[in-house]
């Protein structure tokens, strides 16, 4: 890995706090050398995930200020480092296994690395133990993605990424649905203590007509409705250009939406691969559409969003805490764009569109008696597809690699 990645952090905590649950990054332990777990008091579960085995620079290939970031369990009498944490799983399953914590206990990350050391994005997922006994769920990595069936679709599917990854589930003969939120699993369910809003939301079909999302944030948990033939694949190519033929959602980086416990404010998770500026693209190579978007927006008057319809040269920008929902008609190419959205500014978009089917010119009257007729052109609702041409792809590449190394 490029030490670009340990370019200056902020000196603002990065941790995402939820009533049972934290979520934490790097920049929460640099220049630290012991962080409390408060959630760990009463008894936990730990769950880490980091950059994998691609540092090349170390004997062991795995990134070297994870394995100085250590967890010291006194009933084990043993250390634990965050690279190991991010090592467990289930041989047969993939399912990640976290460090279980029995109260009452006293558990710091205690940081071993030189203040000069290169550090590189993780997620720490830490989450009160007698909450996660009250939940059937599974934890996946994205970085190590199951080559089997999901194992439990019944159960809450957590997937957690140290960098912005996508799910895909191709349609199938079964009959499912899907809800999603991005937190862990115990702010999954509809009515959660945290007020977190679901981000997507398929009603049960039969078939399932598949789909895809983008999660530019650390962690996603699904709700599927069906019992069997969930196949889910992961991806570490976040790119962010998105068909229309699909309806989905976009936000910010890091953000959830959730209100933040006895504050009643939003938290974003912070990473240097999760960009405080960023720019999306809504397109369609096939067809115009009717598009609908509704946004949940926590922007402050310094910071807006802004909508641009590029073919019908069409603008709008949003701001202030109040859902809208913006109408862009006969279009197939939105940008959605944001700049420095720092600390608690963010927004949740959510997307669908309906195509407008071309118009075809009646065929000349075959004899008097049989004519082509005319017919009106009616809207048809899109359908779940995974089209989307080699043009929109390459070019969103290149604006993502390029955004990036800016």
């Amino acid at each position: 890995f490029s030490l670009l990645l340990s370019s200056a952090f902020s000196i603002c905590a990065a941790s995402v706090d939820f009533t049972h649950s934290t979520l934490y990054d790097t920049k929460d332990f640099v220049g630290q050398k012991e962080v409390h777990l408060t959630q760990c008091d009463n008894g936990c579960l730990i769950f880490a995930s980091t950059m994998g085995d691609g540092f090349d620079e170390t004997p062991t290939n795995y990134d070297p200020y994870a394995e100085n970031l250590i967890i010291y369990y006194g009933k084990e009498n043993r250390n634990y480092s965050i690279t190991e944490l991010s090592r467990n799983f289930d041989a047969k399953t993939s399912l990640k296994t976290p460090l279980t914590i029995e109260a009452p206990a006293k558990i710091s990350v205690m940081n071993i690395n030189s203040p000069t050391d290169a550090s590189f994005p993780i997620v720490l997922y830490v989450v009160d133990l007698t909450e996660a006994k009250k939940i059937l769920h599974e934890v996946y990595d994205a970085r190590a993605w199951p080559a089997t069936m999901i194992a439990n679709p019944l159960a809450v599917t957590t997937v957690m990424c140290a960098c912005p990854f996508s799910l895909t589930e191709k349609k199938s003969g079964s009959s499912n649905g899907v809800t999603a939120r991005l937190v862990g699993f115990e702010n999954a369910m509809d009515g959660n203590i945290d007020d977190c809003p679901a981000p997507f939301s398929l009603p049960t079909q039969n078939p399932f007509d598949g789909l895809t999302l983008n999660i530019n944030g650390p962690i996603i948990s699904l709700i599927f409705t069906g019992a069997s033939g969930v196949k889910l694949d992961a991806s570490l190519q976040f790119i962010p250009a998105f068909d229309l033929s699909d309806p989905g959602f976009i936000t910010s980086g890091g953000y959830n939406g959730c209100k933040k416990p006895s504050s009643g404010g939003v938290q974003s998770f912070r990473s240097t691969l999760i960009l405080n500026s960023d720019i999306y693209y809504l397109d369609s190579n096939t067809n115009s559409y009717n598009v609908t978007i509704d946004v949940e927006p926590n922007l402050d008057g310094n910071h807006k969003l802004t909508l641009n319809d590029i073919g019908n040269n069409k603008i709008e920008t949003i701001n202030g805490y109040t859902e809208v929902s913006k109408q862009f008609d006969n279009s197939d190419s939105i940008q959605v764009v944001y700049n420095n959205f720092a600390g608690d500014q963010g927004f949740l978009l959510r997307y669908s569109a309906v195509a407008i089917p071309k118009t075809t010119t009646p065929g000349k009257p075959i004899s008097a008696l049989s004519t082509s007729p005319m017919t009106t052109p009616t809207q048809t609702p899109t359908t779940s597809g995974s089209y989307q041409s080699e043009k929109t792809v390459l070019s969103a590449v290149v604006v993502f690699a390029l955004s990036r190394l800016a």
